[in-house]
């Protein structure tokens, strides 16, 4: 790629000295904006330099030197769009000055929120290719974009889960082994504006997370109550390097057992000040006075949050909810002494909600009989409540009551096959088992927010869809239930809500003829007759038997016969659903 002429490099140096993450979280503690160049080695698969824009901390905008990971070829690989489709808009490219997210939007391949999520999987995918590069040289421009001529409209990420995915994949051992041998023994304290949502961490590091909601826990403990011993060191080589803990030599681990009380000592000195950071001592190139630090990581006030990609657990409950299966983990509990079997049943709860009952027994599918009924006097035996101590009675009762319920459902042969068919289809665990839950419900609140529509009892009717919208808003029968009402109270406010919950619904299913029939009556209300006429012909198309909308097609059609012809008339043309009008353009890679 050509670039103009640059300036020198506010910083540069190797991955070797200085691992890719610490520059990410370097960038994003000081919320920097700049373009960042790493040069992949000659002959490698990614040869050649690579850019990365940075807008107040977060990834804005990237470039492989190599060509991988453009945005057409993960449209194919999510199945957003066909192979063939791709090359139509490969055609029409090399003939337009359009951006290629662009091609696709106004060819109707896909909608402005498709492009939106691949462009965030395009920055991820491109960052954690850099981790493979080991040694390479990077060189940061503060304030300069060298990727201005790929157009100005981006979408930021934050890097703090490009960072975890990234060491998971290619872990800086000397780094980490450098950044645990000065934490040493010490306890390790949360910080009270640690951001762990934002590393999307898995059900299994979340388990060990809550050893430090609960207090403070030194390495060695994160360890000794992980699954897997090196994940949980990587967790503390990461989580310290962004500065979501702190090291506190004063502080006592909340799983050590009280000191003994002892005699009064005299007040020792104060500790010696605190090493500079991983980070700061192995930058090889510090800011300028023109640049000052910020005293503290503040969140990049310009960065967009990516947009979730969860898609709701399916399937059907296999019984009456049970309070030991489907109840919600246990809060964390206070910091300060911990009593050690609390803990230890508070964790495992923790990581039985997103458990199988084969998971909870320790077991596989194909364990027979004999391997349930001994795995569970086993555990039984472990965790029967009469072996629990007073403060960890209630969590016991609530392990022994989910392991016991396993038992009986995997016993029987009958539940068994059928508890094997829900979780086949993604559900069988106690969180799956909530959300399904929670789907019924809002289905059900939304039927009753319809009945009192039509009753015209508004105040109940918006009550019962707003809750259901918040048990479950991926439904579109939900979101049609307050639309309609919405636009039954008709005041212009809420008939602009009203169009843009339809346009979630259309987005998630584009064939619902209610959605459409509702949607063209809110353009009709704010005097849009041309988007209304198209999404009455769109609602007529999904259901013939749709009578409001074959009247409206039949008096639009009825008009346009008996008004002059126009020259080279305009087609009307349905308002694609958006994810909220993002932007309007989009780079070409």
């Amino acid at each position: 790629m050509t670039s103009p002429s640059r300036p020198h490099p506010t910083a540069e140096g190797r991955f070797g000295k200085t691992p890719f993450a610490h520059v990410l979280l370097y960038i994003r503690e000081h919320s920097l904006n700049g373009t960042l160049s790493v040069d992949g080695p000659a002959g490698g698969p990614l040869a050649g330099e690579h850019f990365f824009i940075f807008e107040q901390g977060a990834l804005a905008q990237s470039w492989i030197a190599t060509g991988v990971d453009k945005l057409g070829d993960l449209l194919v690989e999510n199945k957003r769009v066909a192979n063939a489709e791709r090359k139509d808009v490969d055609t029409v490219l090399q003939s337009s000055k359009q951006l290629v997210g662009e091609i696709f939007v106004e060819m109707g391949l896909c909608d402005e929120r498709t492009i939106v999520e691949t462009l965030a999987q395009q920055n991820h995918r491109r960052a954690l290719r850099i981790f493979s590069l080991g040694n390479a040289t990077y060189r940061f421009y503060q304030d300069v974009d060298l990727l201005q001529s790929f157009g100005r409209e981006r979408y930021s990420v934050d890097v703090l889960s490009i960072v975890w995915r990234g060491v998971s994949a290619s872990p800086p051992h000397a780094a980490i082994d450098q950044v645990l041998a000065r934490a040493g023994d010490a306890p390790l304290v949360l910080r009270t504006n640690a951001q762990l949502d934002a590393f999307e961490f898995a059900a299994d590091i979340q388990a060990t997370l809550d050893v430090l909601r609960l207090g403070p826990a030194t390495v060695r403990e994160l360890q000794s109550f992980s699954k897997d011993p090196d994940l949980a060191r990587l967790l503390a080589y990461v989580l310290l390097t962004s500065k979501q803990v702190e090291v506190d030599s004063t502080a006592r681990s909340s799983l050590a057992p009280p000191p003994p009380p002892q005699a009064p000592t005299p007040a020792k000195a104060a500790p010696p000040p605190q090493a500079p950071t991983p980070l700061q001592a192995s930058l090889p190139v510090q800011p300028t006075a023109a640049t000052p630090r910020p005293p503290t990581p503040t969140p990049a006030s310009g960065a967009t949050p990516r947009a979730p990609m969860a898609t709701p657990a399916s399937g059907v409950p296999l019984k009456p909810p049970v309070a030991s299966a489907s109840a919600t983990p246990p809060p964390p509990r206070a910091l300060g002494t911990v009593d050690p079997k609390a803990l230890e049943a508070d964790v495992l709860l923790r990581q039985m909600d997103e458990q199988t009952f084969y998971e909870m027994l320790g077991l596989t599918k194909t364990a027979s009989s004999d391997d349930i009924r001994g795995a569970f006097m086993k555990l039984a035996a472990k965790w029967h409540p009469d072996r629990a101590t007073p403060a960890a009675k209630e969590a016991y009762q609530r392990v022994f009551g989910m392991i016991n319920e396993a038992h009986q459902t995997l016993s029987d042969e009958a539940l068994r096959t059928r508890y094997n068919r829900i979780a086949a289809d993604g559900g069988g665990t106690p969180a799956a088992q909530r959300k399904v839950n929670a789907m019924l419900e809002a289905s059900t609140l939304a039927q009753k927010a319809d009945i009192h529509g039509k009753r015209r009892e508004f105040d109940e009717a918006e009550k019962l869809a707003r809750e259901a919208l918040a048990l479950h808003r991926e439904d579109p029968s939900v979101l049609t239930a307050l639309a309609g009402v919405l636009l039954e109270r008709g005041n212009a406010e809420l008939v602009d809500e009203a169009i843009a919950l339809l346009l979630e619904a259309v987005a998630l299913s584009e064939k619902n003829d209610r959605a459409h029939t509702l949607l063209a009556q809110g353009y009709k209300r704010k005097g849009d007759a041309g988007k209304a006429a198209a999404h009455f012909k769109l609602a007529l198309e999904a259901n013939p038997k749709n009578i409001d909308a074959a009247r409206e097609v039949r008096l639009a059609e009825m008009r346009s016969r008996s008004e002059p012809k126009k020259a080279e008339p305009t087609k009307a043309t349905p308002e694609k659903p958006t994810a909220g009008g993002l932007f309007s353009k989009l780079f070409k890679r």
